[in-house]
């Protein structure tokens, strides 16, 4: 069987990386109020804004393919990832508040981040001590092994690897 690239997977990795970098660039140009940072600011508000639609775009096609329920916690990241995207076009598009701005770039979208990430990894990609065994949802759905969906699917025994 031919291994299937996972685009979601690598494709999260970009906002995970320039929001909280683009907080960090902000109180930077804040406090010096060089050009180069108002720059850096703006390249990495747009690198995440435009990454966030494919993640998002992606990761309802793999989660799609996955399980055949949402999950709360897959809801959740869906709602985070919706209000990012909002909250970086509106910090985009709109500056007739410099100190909503701010708020959105050093608190709340630093914040949407690592609580989308946190669900990521202990409810949807929780595999915990090697086992591919997803931890309970946070919303208390049933535990599972995702080797059985999976070999019925691919229509494959599968190794285990412990």
């Amino acid at each position: 069987m031919k291994n299937k690239l996972h685009l979601h997977s690598m494709l999260v990795h970009v906002p995970c990386a320039t929001v909280p970098l683009a907080a960090v660039a902000k109180i930077i140009e804040m406090n010096s109020r060089n050009l180069m940072w108002e720059m850096m600011l703006l390249f990495l508000l747009w690198i995440s804004f435009l990454s966030i639609i494919p993640s998002v775009i992606t990761g309802v096609i793999e989660r799609g393919h996955k399980h055949a329920t949402w999950f709360p916690s897959f809801k959740k990241k869906m709602g985070m990832s919706l209000f990012l995207l909002a909250s970086l076009g509106f910090t985009i598009f709109d500056v007739s508040n410099p100190m909503i701005e701010t708020i959105s770039i050093i608190i709340i979208q630093p914040f949407l981040v690592i609580y989308t990430m946190i669900l990521g990894i202990t409810s949807t990609q929780g595999r915990v001590c090697g086992r591919l065994s997803y931890r309970k949802d946070i919303e208390n759905t049933a535990e599972f092994d995702i080797l059985v969906p999976t070999m019925e699917k691919i229509k494959d025994t599968g190794k285990q690897i412990l």
